[in-house]
C-alpha cells in the first residue's frame, strides 16, 4: 500500500481543483516558502480523520474552505481525496485502489466517502486504524515535529515509537 494521489479543491489556498500524482515511494514534499506544502499535509491529515484544529492550523473547520483573495471569490466547500494503491489488499477490499474523501460546506455539513460511497467518520477511522494510518499513528511528520521528537525525554520517545509501531496496547 502506498499513497497514489491527492486531489484537493477549495481547501485553504487551493481554490482550483488540483491533483498531485505521487510516485512510489514518496519521502518528502519540498518547495519554497508560501508554496502550500503545509496545506498539502493538512489536506492529507484532514482527509484521514484529523479533528484537532490546532494540528490543521485552523480556528474552525470553516477556515479550511478557501475564503477568497483580492482577485478570487470565496468558494462554498472544501474537498480532499486521497487514493491509495491497494494491490497488496491491505484494506481488504479486493480492489487495486481505495479512495478516501472528505468534504465540508459553508453550512457546516460534512461528508466522508470511501470509494465514492457516503460513509460515517467512524467507518473511515476503523478502516484506517487497521493499516497504521489512523490519525494518532503519525503517518505524516510536519514542520517542527522532528525537533520535538529529538528533544523528547527517552520514555516519551519510546512511547511514541511504540504507538507508531502499533504495539503500545501490549
Amino acid at each position: 500500500m502506498y499513497l497514489k494521489s491527492l486531489h484537493i479543491q477549495g481547501f485553504k489556498t487551493f481554490e482550483q481543483s488540483t491533483t498531485l500524482e505521487l510516485a512510489y515511494p514518496v519521502v518528502a514534499i519540498v518547495g519554497p516558502n508560501g508554496s502550500g506544502k503545509s496545506n498539502l499535509v493538512d489536506a492529507l491529515r484532514w482527509t484521514l480523520c484529523e479533528q484537532n484544529l490546532r494540528t490543521l492550523r485552523a480556528r474552525s473547520m470553516l477556515d479550511l474552505i478557501f475564503s477568497g483573495s483580492a482577485t478570487r471569490h470565496p468558494v462554498g466547500y472544501a474537498e480532499s481525496e486521497v487514493v491509495f494503491n491497494n494491490e497488496d489488499n491491505v484494506f481488504r477490499t479486493g480492489t487495486d485502489t481505495v479512495s478516501v474523501a472528505r468534504r465540508i460546506f459553508r453550512s457546516k455539513e460534512s461528508d466522508f466517502l470511501i470509494d465514492g460511497h457516503d460513509v460515517q467518520f467512524r467507518d473511515v477511522e476503523e478502516m484506517l486504524s487497521s493499516t497504521g494510518l489512523g490519525f494518532r499513528h503519525y503517518p505524516f511528520i510536519g514542520q517542527g515535529e522532528m525537533n520535538r521528537i529529538f528533544t523528547m525525554k527517552p520514555e516519551e520517545r519510546k512511547a511514541l515509537f511504540e504507538e507508531v509501531a502499533g504495539i503500545s496496547e501490549y
